[in-house]
Formats: C-alpha cells, structure tokens, sequence
C-alpha cells in the first residue's frame, strides 16, 4: 500500500534512486508499510524530437482539429452546467435492499446498447455482501425491464441518467439530486463497471483498506500527470474523509472532455484529500509494481513487447541490467492497469481486469488478445460471464421485453430487453462466505478430561512394542483417505503383535494450535477409545515407557489441530528420535491443506510474502504457520513418507524443511482379475457417477452443474456414490449411501460394480496426493473423466488403466465432451474389468520391510 504524503521537491531521479526518490517509509496500522510521495510528478516525459509525419502542415492541421473539439466541448460544457444535475437524471427508483449501515456504494454504469450485464449483477451482489448499501447509477441509452428489476433487488436506489463527465458526473449527479449527501457516512466506496471480475475475492482487499483507519483508498497508483490514485476504485472511510470527498463530488466542475476530468477530478480529488490532511493510500505502488517488472526476465519481456522504444534502448547485460532497466523506464510514465496488467493479476492477485484493455488494448499487450489466460481457475466471475459483459459492450442483446429507454426530457420510454439474468447465490459465494466465518469464529471450550492414561496399563497392552501416532481427528469415527490409511496401519502393527496408540485434538482444528493452550487428547489403543487425557499427564506416561525402551514408532499423520511444539515433546518423551511423517495433504505448507486460496482455488502454494496470500484468508497465518513447521522439522528431523510421486516432488520443491530421508508409499493398489463386466444394454442409459462426498473442493459443483446441464438428455442417469449428507441433493441426481469402513475396504468400488456405473467424473479442484475415489472407480470397472492438472489422479489413472480414462483442461471441455459422442466411443473401445484394490500396511508395511532388511528391530531410528 502507497500512501500520498506532504508535498516535497522535485529531484531527478538517477539508476541508484530505486526510482523512489519522491518517497520516504512510513507505516499505516493494519500493514506492514507504505510509501509517502509527493504531489509533483516524478517521471516528467521525455520530450522526443518530431516525427516526420509532424511536417508543418500535418502540425497545422492536427492543430486546427484540436481547437475545434476544444470548442465543442467548451459550448457542451456550458450548455451542461446551465441545465444541471437534475435535468441529467431521468428517473429515480427505489430498490428492495434494505437501508442498514454505514457504508455506502456509488456504482457507475454505462453500456452503448443498453442492458445489464450478468458480470454487473455480481459485482452488484459482492458489494451487497461486503457490507455496502449500493446506488446504482446507469448512463446507457435503455435499460431492461428484467435487468432493472434486478438491479432493484440487490441496491438501495436505482438511478437513470444521460451520459455527461462519465463515472465522475454520475456520482456527482447522485449526491446532487439524492438526499444520501446529507448522511453522517463510515464509507463511501466509488466504483464504476469498467473493471472485469472480480478475478479474485474482495474480501481481503476490502479488509486490507479498513485495516488502514480513515482517509481515501485506492488499488493502484498512476504517475502519469501526476501521483493519484486510479478511479476504478475508490474507498473513502471515516466521517471526516466520507463528507470531503462527497463535498469535493458535489462541487466539481464535470467536463465532456476525458483529459479534463482526469486533471480535474481523478487526479484532483486525490489532491484534494491531501490538501485537507486526509491519508491517501494505494494497495499497489507505482515503484513496486515497477521494481517486480525489473526483477522478472519474462516481465520485462512482456513490457518491451508493449513498448517499442523501450526495447530499443541500449541496455548492459549481467547485474547492470537491472538498474539500467529501471533507468530507462524512467521516460516513460506508465497506466499501471494497461501495462502492468499481467504482473498484477500473476504476482499480486489484482482482482479486475480493465474493460478498456480488452476491447481497445491502448497499450497493445499481447496478453491482452489471450486475455483468457490471465484470468485463474476457480475465478468468481468465470471467463464466460466476462466474455458476455464485453460482448454487451459491443453489440446490443436480442430484444424480447419491455426496456426502458431515457428520452430527451429525462422521461422513460418503453422499448425491449434482454432475457432475465438468473439470480442465487454461486457455490464459491457460499464457501468464501464460511471460510472467512471461520476465521473468526469464537474458540470452543476445551474437552473434558475423561482419563488419565497410566504407564502400565500402556505397558501392558504393548508387550510387542508400541506405536504412537498422531493425526488431526479420530480415525475410527470419521471417514476419509486419512483414516483408512492409519486404519489400516493400526491392524498391520496388530499383526504382529504391536500396540498402537493414537492421540488426535479433543476439538479438531483447522490450522495449528497455540501451544499456550492447555491441550487435550483423544486417546484410542488398539482402536478402542480410552477418553479424553491432558498433555502433561501423556507426558508422564509416555517419560516412563521411553526409558523403558517400550515405545517403537513415532508417527505422524496429520498437525492440523494439534500445536508441533506438543507432539514434538510428546516424542521426544518416548524417546522417538526419528519419526515418520506423512504427506497425506500439504498441511506442511499452509493451515489451508489443500492449498486453497480462500477455500476456491488451487494456489500452488506461492511465498508467504506474495500477494495472493495477502487477499486469501489463510495468508495473515501462513508466515507463523511455516516458521512453526520448519522448527518442528528441524527438531525432528523426520523420515517423510508421501503417497505418490507427485505428491513428494511438489513438497520438495514447495517446503524447504530439514529431514532425514525421502520415501514414496502408495497407500493402496490395483490388481487387474479376468473377470470382465457384462456390456451395458443399448437400451439403458450412461450411468455417470460421482464418488465420495459433496463437497466443493472435491468438484461437486462441477458435477452438479453437469447433471443439470443434461438433465433432458437421454442417454445420461447421474448418481452420487458416498456418504448422503452435504449440500441438498437436486432433482436431477439420485444417491446411493456409500460408507469406506475398516472391515468394509472394498465398499465403494463393489457399489461402482453393483450400481453398473459406466462413467465417474472425478473433478478435484485440489491437487490431490494420491486419491482413492480414482482408485475405486477402476477397481469397480467404470471409466474416469478426471481433470487434467488435479495431483495424482491422471497418473494414477495412465499407471493402472491408460484406456480407461481420458484427463480434460476445463469445465467447457467437460460439457462439450457430454454434449458429442466421444464418450461412447471411447467406452465401446475398452471393455470394463474388475480390479483388485489391495490396501497397503502403510508405516506398518514400510517399517517391517525395513527391519528384514537387517536393519535393528527397534524402529526409534530405523536408518
């Protein structure tokens, strides 16, 4: 975040400047710091010698052109200020929002053909849910009677008005005409719909701006003309900086003319609020977007493809490059939303994509003709919302209803209008909504302490040795991949002849816990729950079986609910010197495990300073959370176990952690048998189904949108195979109750067998480590349609059966594979067979193969 400080000089700037000589540190509350600069630009242009093309007379004419437009404008402004505000504004509707609270949004829109876009209707529905009553102000020449009832249903007021001083002259005719400019505000947030998205969530953008305390707030800072911030997005907070920027908004002079409202009201509004002490603050920087370009070989690249004549200025090559590079961009004052467009949304998780650099590419980005490739999977407005909004922008919609049309008199005529635009809350609305609700959830009581466990009743059931293992719940009582796997292992060590004891959070957490807590334990032997025991008493117990040699193994599943400096002394008690630990997930790497930003989409697991942790909900713990995780590894210096190859390769390079040695252990495998399913019968349709639960994370959504999207389409019936709880089940899907227990392993791919299922689709937002729902669909005989980058479930599938599967990019290529006849060629061409599904010991398995290797008996230190 940047901050607009006092006035200072102005000083040339030279390659050692860092090109922040206009700037000095200070800090904001709620971040970690900004950059005062002064009102005075910084980058004046260069002035370049004249083109051949600006002959003398080419120069008068383009002369005589100007003068021209400048009169026009001159007499259209004057004709404006004459007839004001009120003459503008056609009509004033009252919308269905409730007036409650504070913060109030001005939304500025404007279409050439009139219509409201399903993209605007979202952005409408965001604010709405980040606290904001909205006055919607539309300059286009109609609106649709459905859209506008629409609008209606999410916004406070609804406002029709002739286009005059574009966003500035809406909100400005807005607080001239309403009575909202007389209320005591909190905040006043000014946006318009020139910005495609959001891209990513709002949330922690808006939580970084309140964070900062009062003044007015910006997402990005231009240094063309002058410091100031960028209009698209403005958030004023406090009563005293809310009723400036309203009384600078009432008293503006607007103008027809693009170049005098920027000077004027974009550029000026910023120096007003300085002027009257107020902090003004960008999240972005002009000079650390600058020094991210420099630093970036493929965005300097990206840059110089924009900018000819920076591409031709000689520049050295090795460390002097860097320092020439931000040299030469010193000629060159940039828009950072044009130019800067694919290092924001990359590197700093930017949440809008400019409309303009879409449409018209000012900047001539070649990333602007692939748009598409900026924008990331798990989007909340998706590429095909967008994609309508800017053909809205270019083109009118069919008419089929009644529109309002704005006549010259500021009344409403009828016309006609688009198809209604459908409404409801997105599954990634409901999710984003109950990640951040986590976050501040109020702790749970602590657990009753039910036991205290006693040394020799451990003793005695672990006359073979004994294990002790930790993951983050109860294993027996909960289904999942985790818990078949520990599962399994407890009965491979009670094999032979070793007790198992297994310790997990009485309150299951989500992330680590603060070890000042007093913690509380639930302790299961052998699979049999003994209650619930404080950590300084397992502390005794487990002190007196470690001098006694009893304790084996130290295991460790899972940390999420559990605080590493706890189990790290509880093995060091029993005297483990070298544990395994698992990597079921990549809770090593963020208390999100799945590696989810904001519980939508997949992050790749970027550095802790990046911004995309700063706009996720679980980026403000992340630092503390790998700090912690690197000193229990470093302490432990673990054997790390993964599932999968790729589930060990992305930890390797994700998670710089101190251990011991490396090891895949696939926690199950397939067998092919010769027992070949009988063919479906032409008549009955393509059973498609959906394994396991119905969650977001796992592609339910997807799923769900599909068995709607082919609800009518007879050669699909589409199931659920899995536990019947979650999100309501619609009319189109049908669930068979499904549940993986200890004695039942083989549960879900016999119900793939029995229900006939010909296909499963397997759309894992998460990079899955190793994936047992693909292993059961091919143990059962079905075909899996699977996403292509989702972990270990291509693989899996090309290592066990190639001719049984087929990996797809996206959601379109989803639908447009349903929609053709591909899927019944490719199921004709392979015939389905049963498959074995062998459950492995897991640590059980690993551990024995390495003691008749010859290696000691005790496992404590098994290298």
């Amino acid at each position: 975040m940047i901050q607009f400080g006092p006035t200072g000089a102005f000083r040339k700037a030279d390659v050692t400047s860092r090109a922040t000589d206009h700037a000095e540190r200070a800090f904001l509350p709620g971040d970690p710091g900004v950059t005062r600069i002064s009102d005075q630009p910084f980058r004046r242009q260069r002035i370049r010698p004249l083109e051949p093309a600006w002959a003398a007379a080419e120069k008068a004419r383009a002369t005589a052109i100007l003068a021209l437009r400048a009169c026009h404008t001159l007499l259209l402004d004057a004709r404006e200020r004459r007839s004001g505000p009120q003459a503008r504004v056609g009509q004033i509707t009252q919308g269905e929002a409730p007036p409650a609270g504070r913060s109030l949004a001005l939304y500025a829109h404007f279409t050439p053909h009139g219509g409201v876009s399903e993209m605007v209707l979202w952005q409408l529905r965001e604010y709405a849910r980040l606290g904001f009553r909205i006055i919607f102000i539309s300059a286009a020449p109609s609106i649709d009677r459905s859209a506008w009832e629409e609008v209606r249903r999410v916004t406070e007021l609804v406002l029709h008005r002739r286009n005059y001083g574009l966003d500035f002259g809406a909100w400005s005719d807005t607080l001239n005409t309403v009575g909202h400019s007389a209320e005591p505000w909190d905040e006043l947030l000014l946006v318009n719909d020139s910005v495609l998205g959001p891209i990513h969530p709002l949330d922690m953008t808006i939580e970084r701006m309140r964070a900062a305390g009062e003044g007015l707030f910006g997402m990005t800072e231009s240094v063309q003309h002058a410091p100031h911030l960028q209009s698209y997005f403005l958030l004023a907070r406090g009563v005293a900086a809310t009723a400036d920027t309203i009384s600078f908004l009432r008293t503006v002079r607007l103008s027809a003319s693009k170049h005098r409202l920027i000077q004027s009201c974009e550029i000026g509004l910023s120096r007003h609020m300085r002027a009257l002490g107020h902090q003004v603050a960008a999240l972005w920087s002009y000079a650390e977007m600058e020094r991210a370009i420099v630093a970036s070989e493929a965005e300097t690249a990206a840059l110089e493809a924009m900018l000819p004549g920076l591409a031709k200025q000689p520049l050295p090559a090795g460390p002097a490059r860097p320092l020439a590079m931000r040299r030469a961009l010193l000629d060159f004052p940039l828009n950072p939303v044009h130019h800067f467009a694919g290092l924001l949304l990359r590197q700093f998780a930017f949440p809008f994509l400019k409309t303009e650099l879409v449409l018209r590419n000012p900047a001539r980005s070649p990333e602007a003709v692939d748009w598409r490739e900026l924008i990331p999977s798990g989007s909340p407005v998706p590429p095909r919302l967008i994609a309508d909004h800017l053909l809205l922008q270019q083109q009118p919609l069919r008419r089929r209803e009644p529109s309002l049309v704005l006549l010259g008199n500021g009344d409403m005529a009828g016309s006609s209008s688009a198809p209604d635009a459908p409404a409801g809350s997105a599954a990634w609305r409901r999710r984003l909504e109950a990640a951040w609700a986590r976050r501040h959830a109020p702790e749970a009581d602590p657990a009753p302490v039910t036991m205290a466990p006693s040394a020799t009743l451990l003793k005695r059931a672990a006359r073979g040795g004994l294990v002790l293992a930790f993951s983050h719940d109860d294993y027996a009582d909960n289904c999942g991949g985790v818990q078949n796997v520990i599962g399994a292992e407890q009965r491979s060590f009670a094999a032979e002849g070793m007790g198992y004891l297994h310790l997990a959070p009485a309150r299951p957490r989500e992330g680590l816990v603060d070890p000042a807590d007093d913690a509380h334990f639930l302790v299961r032997l052998d699979g049999v729950a003994l209650g619930v025991a404080r950590l300084p008493d397992l502390l005794a117990a487990l002190g007196q079986l470690g001098q006694q040699g009893v304790v084996t193994a130290g295991i460790v599943h899972h940390l999420a609910g559990h605080a590493p400096e706890h189990v790290l002394a509880l093995l060091q008690a029993a005297d483990i010197r070298q544990p395994l630990f698992w990597l079921h997930d990549f809770g090593t790497l963020c208390q999100s495990s799945a590696l989810l930003r904001n519980d939508i989409a997949f992050c790749g697991a970027p550095p802790a300073s990046s911004a995309a942790c700063m706009v996720c909900v679980h980026g403000a713990a992340r630092a503390q959370h790998l700090a912690r995780m690197r000193d229990f590894f470093s302490a432990a210096r673990p054997t790390v176990l993964a599932p999968s190859h790729f589930a060990l390769d992305f930890w390797k390079r994700h998670g710089d952690y101190a251990h011991a040695e490396v090891a895949v252990v696939p926690p199950a495998r397939l067998v092919a048998t010769p027992i070949r399913l009988g063919m479906r019968k032409p008549d009955r349709r393509l059973r498609v189904a959906h394994l396991g639960t119905r969650d977001f994370h796992k592609g339910w959504q997807v799923f769900m949108a599909l068995a709607q999207r082919f609800a009518d389409d007879p050669r699909y019936e589409f199931l659920q195979l899995g536990l019947p709880n979650g999100a309501p089940l619609p009319q189109q899907l049908r669930s068979i109750p499904v549940r993986v227990q200890p004695d039942r392993r083989e549960a879900m791919a016999d119900a793939v067998a029995d229900q006939q299922i010909d296909i499963v689709v397997n759309w894992s937002l998460c990079q899955e480590t190793f994936s047992f729902t693909v292993h059961e669909a091919l143990a059962g005989g079905a075909f899996v349609v699977a996403r292509a980058e989702a972990g270990n479930v291509w693989p899996a599938i090309t290592a066990n059966a190639p001719d049984r599967g087929i990996a797809v990019e996206d959601e379109t290529q989803l639908e447009t594979l349903f929609a053709g006849d591909r899927l019944q060629e490719l199921l004709g061409a392979s015939p389905p067979i049963r498959r074995l599904l062998l459950t492995s010991g897991a640590s059980a398995e690993w551990l024995l193969a390495r003691r008749s290797e010859g290696l000691p008996s005790r496992m404590k230190q098994h290298v």
